[in-house]
């Protein structure tokens, strides 16, 4: 039986792939990754960046046999991150959309960088250690913003997402 095992480890800048043929009664092994790279390791380790769609293939080797298994872009990451994010806050205090932020997976919070700008292109609010959402307010000073649309810029690893919010009382 020809097969593989693997689990993608998801860090702040790039995915760790960690790959382990489990076929048996092989003589080889040869992974061929559908963006050029090659190992005839059985076990192996692959740097991914975020947005590379990768297939992956094991071909098995039985002296004069052989046998692929493929696996057609493991790299799905909606289950990190949530994009796009909500369209509109109401930071009221119901705990209903009170503040902007992607939903993320445990311990990718972290992972992205947020700013909000007004209108006339202000920066209104960037994401940091003390400041994880938006919750209507100029970060600058703490005033509640006025009621509008917002601009915003999140980015991940080198990919940035642009969009509108919202902000309504």
């Amino acid at each position: 039986m020809y097969n593989f095992n693997y689990s993608l480890d998801p860090q702040c800048e790039k995915i760790i792939g960690h790959f382990s043929s489990t076929s048996q009664l092989i003589t080889g092994v040869e992974w061929v990754f559908s963006n050029g790279f090659t190992s005839t390791d059985p076990d192996l380790t692959y740097t991914f960046n975020y947005g590379d769609s990768v297939d992956i293939s094991l071909v098995a080797y039985n002296y004069t046999c052989t046998d692929t298994f493929i696996l057609s872009n493991p790299l799905h990451f909606s289950n990190l991150i949530s994009l796009p994010p909500p369209n509109i806050i109401t930071p009221n205090g119901d705990n209903l959309n009170d503040c902007f932020k992607l939903k993320t997976a445990q311990d990718f919070e972290d992972c992205y960088s947020l700013t909000v700008y007004n209108r006339w292109g202000k920066k209104v609010f960037k994401k940091d250690a003390t400041h994880k959402c938006w919750d209507g307010k100029n970060q600058s000073n703490g005033k509640d913003l006025s009621e509008g649309v917002y601009y915003y810029i999140i980015t991940i690893g080198d990919k940035s997402f642009q969009g509108t919010v919202t902000l309504m009382k």
